[in-house]
């Protein structure tokens, strides 16, 4: 049945984002397929199968490079739309090369505790780095760190709410 519906969600969304214009197409799983909600819950989410994941990355990432930033939303470590077409371009940068490391930086503004915004971090770190091994990407590959509130991009509280991703020096 998930085979009948992936491909008629990406094609549904294809069609629907065909009238935007975008560099790159935005790489889509199901709604239900999110590993984490708003207050940071995890759900518990199927694999992406080997074909849904070769669409995904088809659709993610041509020219395959890493990028270097995923944004969210006020308290929530949801990927978006976006994040998600990000992490399909990293996952192919990935697999291009079975040398290549990532680690994934959770970032958070200054809003809440200390402890409070380096848990958000690790979950927006985590949640990356889950949709990461969910594309196929080896988990030993992929390590994370949080900074919380420490390392803030900008002035603005949404250029902070970020997962970076840095590439390993082998």
């Amino acid at each position: 049945m998930l085979r009948t519906i992936f491909p008629s969600t990406l094609l549904l969304a294809l069609l629907v984002t065909s009238g935007c214009k975008k560099d790159k197409a935005a790489a889509t799983l199901p709604v239900d397929d999110q590993i984490a909600d708003s207050s940071g819950g995890d759900r518990t989410a199927a694999p992406v199968t080997k074909d849904e994941s070769e669409d995904v990355l088809a659709a993610g990432a041509s020219d395959a490079s890493l990028t270097s930033v995923v944004f969210f939303e006020f308290d929530s470590s949801s990927l978006s739309e976006d994040g998600r077409a990000a992490l399909a371009a990293n996952a192919e940068w990935l697999l291009q090369d079975p040398t290549r490391k990532l680690t994934i930086e959770g970032h958070t503004d200054e809003a809440g505790t200390t402890e409070y915004n380096l848990a958000l971090g690790e979950r927006r770190a985590r949640v990356a780095q889950d949709y990461l091994l969910r594309l196929g990407v080896d988990p030993e590959r992929i390590a994370i760190l949080t900074y919380g509130e420490e390392r803030p991009a900008g002035e603005q509280d949404s250029e902070n709410r970020r997962a970076m991703f840095v590439a390993d020096r082998n």
